[in-house]
């Protein structure tokens, strides 16, 4: 045991706010929102929701239980333990204004109901929900180190999970306008643009909504994610300026001569088999698929060893704890360009803006 200073200490009061407080209704608020998602309250506040007067600042909606109870089938009784608790844990306030009105509490809107927004947590929320739907396989596989196989979860927990990834793909598209001008230009002015690992194709969206401009083609090995991806385009009429395909990169890229201004692999690296010529060789299609002067952009969490955990932060151990099952394996930053230099590519820089980050790498 190590001795602590008399300053260092910590009292019964912060460990019980720590690890009770904290995480007891932490727990809570995860469970609520995860039941409220499943339900299609938060969908259904989405679709009535109302902007202040005073611009995007802040956003209210208001309701009566009786309204969703009508609106939504759900048992009044039910709904009002629910509805105490997210009062309780702060999701909702009393709306005085009407008679037996509830409301949103402030920034709840951005943080739970706007999935487009990139203060929204709810991904995150519902991922950990579906986390303790499985906790008896999750203890079964720490004695045998099995993995899940992430193409037999149920569709909804896959979307979710998607959804995950397209909020943080939201965040790296953001730093790669404000850092990577250049690139930026040549997606503005009819770029191409190559989404590996699109999935079911939110962060795919997500871009081209940015870079109306741009000629994009999404690739995912998942037959079923390329269907929602293609469903995404069909709803925006955006063929044939984008192109999902359900293939590999070495299939892709023997089959194709394009070559791409920017190619993203967003939280997919991680995901991939773990073995080092694997990933070598996938690194090999990216580099002849990318232009001379292109930028391949690698949106991953760096997570150190165990005993530097200094080095990383919390939302990085977070994500880490949420991949264990399927098998991931992550990088350092020090591990990652040692796997960069293994590669044809000859550079990686680590683009940071606070604690987002993404790497940019390039072939010279």
């Amino acid at each position: 045991m190590n001795p602590n200073n008399d300053e260092d200490e910590i009292s019964l009061r912060d460990q019980l706010k720590k690890f009770a407080v904290k995480g007891l209704l932490g727990f809570q608020t995860i469970l609520l929102f995860g039941i409220g998602q499943r339900l299609g309250i938060f969908e259904y506040l989405q679709n009535k929701v109302t902007i202040s007067s005073e611009g995007n600042e802040l956003s209210s909606i208001n309701f009566t239980p009786d309204e969703l109870a009508l609106e939504l089938g759900l048992d009044p009784i039910y709904l009002d333990g629910w509805l105490h608790m997210a009062i309780e844990f702060g999701m909702f306030e009393i709306d005085d204004s009407c008679k037996k009105c509830i409301k949103t509490a402030p920034f709840i809107y951005y943080l739970l109901v706007d999935k487009e927004n990139l203060f929204y947590i709810g991904n995150i929320l519902h991922g950990f929900y579906y986390m303790a739907v499985f906790q008896d396989r999750f203890v079964a596989n720490f004695k045998t180190g099995e993995n899940f196989n992430p193409f037999e979860l149920p569709d909804e927990i896959k979307e979710v999970t998607q959804r995950m990834s397209a909020g943080l793909g939201l965040v790296i598209e953001r730093v790669f306008s404000e850092n990577c001008e250049d690139h930026k230009d040549r997606l503005d002015n009819g770029g191409l643009l190559l989404e590996v690992g699109c999935g079911f194709g939110f962060n795919l969206e997500n871009w081209a909504k940015k870079y109306p401009n741009s000629k994009m083609v999404g690739i995912d090995i998942d037959s079923q994610a390329v269907e929602n991806a293609n469903t995404i385009i069909d709803k925006h009429n955006w063929k044939p300026r984008i192109e999902i395909l359900c293939t590999e990169t070495s299939d892709y890229t023997s089959t194709h001569s394009d070559e791409f201004d920017v190619i993203v692999l967003n939280q997919v690296l991680h995901e991939t088999d773990t073995k080092e010529n694997y990933r070598q060789k996938v690194f090999q299609n990216l580099y002849t698929l990318l232009k001379d002067d292109g930028l391949l952009i690698v949106g991953e969490h760096m997570i150190p060893d165990i005993y530097a955990p200094n080095q990383a932060k919390y939302y990085e151990i977070m994500h880490k704890w949420f991949e264990v099952g399927i098998g991931s394996h992550f990088y350092d930053e020090k591990s990652f360009r040692q796997f960069i230099e293994s590669t044809p590519f000859q550079k990686a820089e680590l683009i940071q803006d606070g604690r987002n980050y993404f790497w940019a790498v390039s072939k010279r």
